[in-house]
């Protein structure tokens, strides 16, 4: 039986044999008992981790202490509103940070910067306090490669921008394509300050399905 630790570009968590290609957390998801927390969070640092590190094998489930979380590709967990691990992946979160402060130049200067201006800003941008997801409307031209969006009339799916074309997101892979029109408005999932942080040349890590289906 699949545990329920797979997260989707809309921030919800779901059972899936699937594992994908990064794994993460938010701290601590579950009671000491087991029983789920009524948020889905236990604090405002949402990582992006390797799957694999210093030959570590954490358990995936310790109620009480730390919950195990995994995602498809590295845009999959921006969108979700996470960012890279300073432990694991100390090169990447190092480029999102430069990227994001590019993007995002309200937020300070490098010489001054703390993480948790990033987290505060991400957790605002990624969740409301009773739960839902935010989002923002934006037409897709001004929108980069690594971006999620829902589109009207089909709120339940998710599309990744990569090559000038919508990539259908699920569990295991891309599975379907359609051209991207520039000027349709969508819902974008990706939090705002990341969507800066990647037009301002933070590149994702995509899954496999997305090259695959371009040869």
């Amino acid at each position: 039986m699949s545990l329920q630790n797979r997260v989707t570009p809309f921030g919800n968590i779901v059972a899936v044999p699937d594992r994908g290609l990064f794994m993460g957390n938010r701290s601590c998801l579950l009671h000491r008992g087991g029983r789920s927390k009524a948020r889905p969070w236990g604090n405002r640092h949402w990582i992006i981790c390797r799957t694999d590190y210093q030959d570590k094998r954490l358990p995936l489930r310790e109620p009480g202490r730390n919950t195990q979380l995994f995602f498809l590709d590295e845009a999959t967990a921006l969108a979700a509103g996470h960012r890279p691990c300073f432990f694991c992946r100390r090169d990447d979160a190092v480029l999102f940070c430069d990227a994001w402060l590019r993007g995002n130049p309200e937020a300070g200067q490098a010489d001054s910067f703390r993480m948790d201006v990033l987290d505060n800003r991400l957790h605002a941008e990624r969740v409301r306090p009773d739960g839902p997801k935010v989002t923002f409307r934006s037409r897709l031209k001004e929108l980069s490669t690594g971006v999620f969006v829902s589109l009207d009339g089909e709120a339940e799916a998710a599309f990744l921008i990569a090559a000038s074309t919508l990539w259908r997101w699920a569990p295991g892979g891309y599975t379907a394509t359609q051209a991207l029109d520039p000027t349709v408005e969508a819902t974008v999932l990706t939090p705002r300050s990341t969507v800066h942080a990647i037009r301002a040349g933070y590149v994702p890590v995509l899954h496999h399905s997305v090259f695959r289906e371009r040869s």
